[in-house]
């Protein structure tokens, strides 16, 4: 498992609509937090989605895109991720031990300490 503060590989992610999405793609841009659950429902990518569009404002400001991900590479564990714009692996939550509230804390830290 790779370590927290070190760049991640460019992982590839698909979503449970079978559209990929590479690190890479995001490097430079913005930071990336991805709920990477195999057992992932519609139900509970919709209430995720209704939770970020209600406070859109707010992740475009951070610059966090959301990726919800069924399938991922072999050697990540299903969890949550949040990846800086670098591509350094900063954090990480367990499924059932994150909310939004915790990611973005997690993402102004990150900014105040690296602006």
């Amino acid at each position: 498992m790779i370590e927290l503060r070190t760049p991640a590989p460019n992982w590839t992610f698909e979503d449970l609509d079978g559209k990929s999405y590479s690190l890479w793609d995001f490097r430079q841009k913005s930071h990336v937090v991805i709920v990477y659950d195999p057992n992932l429902s519609r139900k509970d990518r919709e209430r995720w989605q209704t939770e970020i569009t209600a406070h859109a404002e707010k992740w475009e400001w951070l610059r966090v895109k959301f990726i919800f991900a069924a399938k991922g590479p072999a050697d990540v564990p299903p969890n949550v991720l949040f990846v800086d714009r670098w591509g350094t692996l900063y954090q990480r939550f367990a499924l059932d031990a994150w909310s939004f509230a915790q990611l973005e804390n997690e993402v102004v830290y990150y900014e105040a300490r690296h602006c």
